[in-house]
């Protein structure tokens, strides 16, 4: 089975910080939680991925990472939530057993201790078993099920600063379903039952910078570095039973197996998940994502200008032309367009003439209201101006 999973959470944060790259607290004061929003998280390629290395105010610069595909995610204020009473928010993931994938609603709670994972929802979603018994009449079903865990593992503990470390585990139960006719078996019920534990260190803090989706490099992001190291030990029954070897080394499990799996994770004040999720297993890199709305919705990293802009027509139709002024001299290094969520939708096109530029708004942009944020070329951001696309 493998050990990872998808999971977002949310990290509502203040920080103490003094300079850019310097040593970082989390914390759980004045934290408020967003209404919902989308996430677009990106899968990066591995190659030549290595373990990060830790200490203080380091640079790692991911810049170079070839994308790999993008995945959206949905994340929702769960306070008033019917099915997790202690849940604060929830984001869609999902949930894997060997190539086996199923979607999941996962559920993340928050007190004064910190952030952690509450539970989760499966959907139904079945396979067949062709490939592993051979008979396109065998299925292997994820049972719809919602789960709260026996235990607690704080994805985030507070206070959280460099050198920080600490412990915790829970058991998590996966309800699955089983036809397999060299068995006699009809949609047996089968329990995957997991026992996990997480040791969190954080082990290096400085800036992270990761591709943009324009695939230009951000502008460095101020980061605590965290290792976590996590041991699952498995368990199957069917029909309450424990699964004999003959059923379960088909799937490549057994009884009492156990994973290890090493995981970096670089987390920003003002940001709901990890800006960069590094997975490690025995052969190296696994899983490399990274979220470039970090580098624009933590405007803590980068130095500010005093620049305004000045834009008209607004609004401006789909397709037209944005005239936008700068009130003093500003070597533009790039314009983007965001969303109200504050994730970068386009990088359009920009014509340039001393304190002045052209900016073309894309045709099949929908109606809406957008922001336009300039950025120069050492990296220093004009705040964005509000714009309707009509």
């Amino acid at each position: 089975m493998q050990l990872s999973t998808i999971t977002l959470t949310l990290f509502f944060l203040v920080v103490v910080w003094t300079t850019a790259g310097a040593q970082i607290i989390l914390t759980s004061e004045n934290s408020t939680p967003p209404a919902g929003y989308t996430d677009r998280l990106y899968f990066g390629f591995t190659d030549g991925i290595t373990v990060p290395t830790g200490g203080a105010a380091q640079v790692w610069d991911y810049a170079d990472v070839d994308f790999d595909f993008p995945r959206v995610t949905y994340v929702t204020d769960e306070r008033d939530s019917p099915i997790f009473t202690q849940a604060y928010s929830s984001g869609t993931g999902y949930l894997k057993f060997q190539e086996f994938e199923a979607d999941a609603v996962h559920y993340e709670g928050a007190d004064e201790e910190g952030f952690y994972a509450v539970g989760r929802l499966i959907e139904e979603t079945g396979y067949p078993l062709t490939t592993i018994t051979g008979n396109p009449d065998d299925t292997f079903l994820f049972l719809a099920d919602t789960f709260t865990y026996e235990g607690r593992i704080n994805v985030l503990s507070f206070p959280m600063t460099y050198q920080d470390t600490y412990e915790s585990d829970r058991i998590e139960r996966t309800n699955l379903a089983l036809t397999v006719a060299a068995f006699g078996l009809t949609n047996a019920p089968v329990e995957s039952r997991r026992y996990y534990t997480e040791s969190h260190s954080v082990i290096g803090y400085g800036q992270v910078i990761i591709p943009l989706e324009d695939h230009s490099p951000s502008p460095p992001i101020d980061v605590l570095l965290v290792q976590i190291d996590a041991t699952a030990i498995d368990s199957f029954f069917i029909g309450g039973m424990v699964a004999p070897p003959n059923l379960t080394a088909p799937f490549g499990v057994s009884q009492g197996m156990v994973s290890t799996e090493q995981v970096f994770v670089f987390l920003t004040p003002g940001m709901e998940a990890p800006v960069v999720r590094i997975n490690f297993g025995a052969g190296g890199a696994e899983d490399f994502i990274y979220r470039p709305r970090a580098a624009d919705l933590v405007s803590s990293t980068r130095e500010l200008s005093t620049a305004r802009l000045r834009i008209s027509p607004n609004p401006v139709p789909r397709g037209g032309s944005l005239k936008v002024q700068i009130d003093q001299e500003f070597a533009v290094g790039s314009m983007r367009l965001l969303n109200q969520q504050g994730q970068m939708i386009s990088v359009p096109e920009v014509n340039t003439q001393g304190k002045q530029c052209t900016v073309e708004i894309p045709s099949q942009l929908p109606a809406g209201v957008y922001y336009l944020q300039a950025i120069d070329l050492n990296g220093r951001m004009i705040p964005a101006q509000r714009i309707v696309v009509q």
